[in-house]
């Protein structure tokens, strides 16, 4: 690729950024939403968890933004990791660190937490999950909703599944932690009036 389009690729992100950001500053959730066949394609686990965009968000994103979109929610660093065959805890950590980089692009403020910890307007939880299986590590990332339910959405699939309680193991992934995320954009509701 060339600088002139490496600087194009660049730009486009940013913009796609900015156009998160707009979409987080309306604070809008899905709710019982499913995902739609074209929806489920670009978001994953982790779109669903932090974000959690309606589906007619993802389809406005990604009309213009749909590579740059796909590569925010599915292409971590850590498949850059398993060309060099490291060790799956330092992929998990990778994993770890390139999902704090990208919130922090995002707006996004996350901080870890326990289970039971309270949340506030504007907060949620999210549990990081990770499989450790070798060549084939692989996250995974759950969303507590407001009934205090956790939901999960496989990698392209429109379902949504949901748990009573939070699973310490999840088919072969480990519950490594657990994040608070807050959205800045939203205000808390004494703050509204």
């Amino acid at each position: 690729m060339n600088k002139d389009n490496e600087k194009s690729a660049e730009n486009s992100y940013v913009r796609m950024l900015k156009k998160v950001g707009e979409v987080l500053k309306r604070g809008v959730v899905r709710g019982e939403q499913e995902y739609t066949m074209s929806t489920a394609l670009t978001v994953n686990c982790m779109g669903h968890s932090f974000f959690n965009f309606e589906n007619k968000d993802i389809e406005e994103i990604s009309k213009e933004y749909d590579d740059e979109l796909r590569d925010f929610f599915w292409l971590f660093e850590r498949f850059k990791m398993f060309q060099y065959h490291l060790p799956s805890k330092l992929i998990s950590k990778k994993v770890e660190k390139d999902l704090a980089d990208k919130m922090a692009l995002a707006g996004l403020e996350i901080e870890e937490c326990e289970k039971d910890d309270e949340v506030e307007d504007g907060q949620y939880k999210v549990a990081y999950y990770f499989k450790f299986k070798l060549g084939r590590e692989d996250f995974h990332f759950m969303r507590q909703e407001k009934d205090g339910t956790w939901s999960s959405k496989m990698g392209a699939s429109m379902g949504i599944s949901k748990y009573n309680s939070l699973p310490r193991k999840f088919n072969d992934y480990k519950l490594i932690k657990i994040f608070k995320v807050t959205n800045p954009y939203i205000y808390k509701e004494e703050e509204k009036e």
